[in-house]
């Protein structure tokens, strides 16, 4: 009897570890994603020859953000994984359109890169602290920290 309570055990621990894992590491990945998509939108980012590299650099982190979402998501509760489906669809539409913006003009005003920025930049303050609050939160109560 004693063995299988210890059997139990041993996979419950297993089990409490990947979970807390992966919600460490989607927040990691969520940060850098964050990141490099707050520095492709930004109004006063660097030149145009450089934007390719900002925006290949961001989908790169975003991919792996995500990719990493999905293979997890089992771990995840309902309105965590309703959440990063809000992020990822703020994520795709800003970089959707400031392709619309580059593309529209040979020099993109300054106004139409504040006003972008400031667009999702408002989706952002909405979205994404309160993901990093439900994972913070969560990967707290996961190893009994307040």
């Amino acid at each position: 009897m004693d063995s299988i309570v210890n059997e139990n055990n041993v996979r419950f621990s297993q089990a409490y570890s990947i979970r807390t894992m992966a919600m460490r590491d989607l927040y990691k990945k969520l940060i850098q994603a964050e990141h490099n998509l707050k520095v492709y939108i930004n109004p006063h980012r660097p030149s145009k020859n450089k934007l390719a590299e900002l925006e290949v650099k961001f989908r790169e982190s975003n991919s792996e953000f995500y990719d990493y979402f999905k293979e997890n998501e089992i771990l995840f509760d309902s309105d965590v994984c309703g959440l990063i489906e809000d992020i990822q669809m703020i994520f795709i539409n800003s970089v959707i359109e400031m392709e619309d913006i580059d593309r529209s003009a040979t020099v993109i005003s300054k106004e139409d890169r504040v006003r972008n920025w400031e667009k999702y930049n408002e989706d952002f303050e909405k979205v994404i602290p309160e993901i990093k609050v439900k994972l913070k939160t969560s990967f707290r109560a996961e190893l009994g920290i307040k």
